[in-house]
């Protein structure tokens, strides 16, 4: 089987949950007959029909958890084929109705963190924070459930909170020592610590688990190469020694090469394409990571030149373009460099002003009074603010990329710094646009009033950070302050308003 950072679940629930008597004989043979069909097809990977099928049980009994459970597995898998944010949703909220109907199945609350890991592309701090939630709970219901462990050690890794990762990523090898996931993982921890004979270890026994695990091949390349260097500077004579030592062969001097690295046209989805390229970046292998990020760019289906078909790949699309602009940095090719990087910032900006469209359209449709529309708006606006955020730190890796490398050439450097300015400008709005919808749900009594001011606040102070003499910021700020009943700040921020306006409008 693949190894992949996603849970790997085989279908449970073999048996069919016991029947009630609150329905005729003729329905309970058609529901055990749906069931049945409903494992089948999943068994065949047919999961379109697996979900028709296990949607018709759920008409007949609409309460057991073990239907909700399997839809949404069904409905997770046949995402992981073709990402989208809306497929990893409805698997989440299956799975979250078996857990309402049965919260002690450890199985549910590891498959639902699985789910929230893939939408980390989406809303990266909200989803990171709800998977390891997920995963913790799985392993205090079964303290001996490997795939918990190691799940949750991958998350761990992506975030850089490495102690916990190692902690998550030993247990789940004394529990299942056969998991090449895990291996791999662990050399990916002890690689940022430096300790090139673990995670050389670890990489070698991932792929001897999985002779096919081509990023462990790439990693191991990259450990090789690091622990070389590493050991030639150690061998060096120092210059107080009279003499030097004999000379001793490293351990990578006897070990056979690495493994020959998958060719990037061997890639048959941008994920896979993609960690190959990130694979090859953390290898310094230049030349490979703009090959594999190139082969990224040509599997994903787009809708426009900076517009992937499918908003979950945006970040994919996104991450794709900067790896390859940094490769193309690193190899002297600049041309190809900025206009990487001129893409990026481009679709970011398109991104978030599609997301700041969508918010305004949704407070416009919603004509009632049951706010819908001002929580969907909070949804888009927030979009918007995660991914001109990314994108401004994108634009900023530029201006320091030609700073570093071209000094003097002015055009390029103002090309660069132009960008970003247009990014940063941008980013403002969706900040402001956003901490007016935050403060616009403590009308609708939505959880804690003063979070919301809080909240809209915190907001409000990052656009500040940004562009402290943006007018619109404090315009809005005096009217966040003013709704929460702070005349005083209010009356402060108006201050700061006709200051700002003064200063504009005052010759040179």
């Amino acid at each position: 089987m693949k190894p992949r950072t996603a849970i790997a679940l085989t279908f449970v629930l073999l048996l069919f949950p016991m029947l009630t008597f609150s329905q005729t004989a003729d329905q309970l043979a058609r529901a055990k007959v749906l069931f049945d069909q409903g494992l089948a097809n999943y068994e065949r990977k047919q999961y379109d029909a697996a979900i028709a099928n296990y949607t018709e049980y759920l008409k007949i009994r609409p309460n057991e958890p073990a239907a909700w459970f399997n839809r949404g597995l069904a409905r997770y898998y046949k995402t992981l084929a073709s990402p989208s944010e809306a497929g990893y949703r409805q698997a989440a909220a299956d799975v979250s109705q078996a857990i309402k109907f049965d919260a002690r199945q450890a199985s549910y609350w590891h498959t639902r963190g699985g789910i929230y890991s893939q939408l980390m592309a989406v809303d990266f701090v909200p989803s990171r924070d709800r998977a390891i939630a997920d995963y913790t709970e799985a392993i205090r219901l079964d303290p001996k459930y490997a795939p918990a462990f190691r799940e949750r050690g991958v998350v761990y890794e992506r975030v850089s909170r490495y102690r916990e990762a190692l902690a998550d990523l030993n247990t789940a090898i004394r529990l299942d020592p056969q998991n090449a996931t895990a291996h791999y993982t662990r050399a990916k921890v002890y690689g940022t610590q430096k300790n090139y004979a673990a995670a050389r270890r670890d990489a070698e026994t991932a792929i001897r688990l999985f002779p096919n695990y081509e990023v462990a091949k790439i990693y191991l390349d990259y450990i090789n190469n690091e622990e070389r260097k590493a050991s030639g500077v150690a061998q060096k004579p120092q210059p107080t020694r009279t003499a030097p030592t004999s000379p001793r062969p490293t351990p990578a001097a006897t070990r056979p090469p690495a493994a020959t690295a998958k060719l990037p046209a061997e890639a048959t989805s941008a994920a896979e394409a993609f960690q190959l390229a990130s694979a090859a970046e953390a290898a310094r292998n230049h030349r490979q990571t703009v090959a594999h990020a190139s082969r990224v760019l040509e599997l994903l289906p787009m809708a426009g030149p900076t517009q992937p078909r499918d908003d979950l790949m945006l970040s994919v699309f996104m991450g794709a373009l900067e790896m390859r602009a940094r490769a193309y940095s690193a190899l002297g090719d600049n041309a190809r460099s900025d206009a990487d990087y001129e893409r990026a910032a481009k679709a970011t900006m398109d991104a978030t002003v599609r997301y700041m469209n969508a918010a305004t359209a949704a407070l416009d449709r919603d004509t009632g009074t049951s706010g819908a529309g001002l929580i969907m708006s909070s949804v888009e606006s927030g979009k918007a603010v995660i991914y001109c955020t990314s994108g401004l730190e994108t634009a900023k890796e530029w201006v320091d990329t030609v700073d570093r490398t071209r000094p003097n050439v002015r055009i390029d450097a103002f090309k660069a710094v132009l960008t970003m300015a247009g990014v940063r400008e941008i980013c403002v709005q969706a900040h402001i646009m956003y901490a007016g919808d935050q403060a616009g749900q403590a009308i609708l009594q939505i959880g804690n009033r003063a979070k919301y001011y809080s909240d809209a606040l915190e907001t409000l102070r990052k656009a500040i950070a940004m562009m402290p003499n943006y007018v619109a910021i404090y315009k809005e700020r005096a009217k966040i302050h003013r709704r929460f009943g702070r005349a005083d700040l209010a009356a402060a921020d108006e201050q700061k308003v006709r200051e700002l306006e003064a200063a504009k409008n005052r010759p040179n």
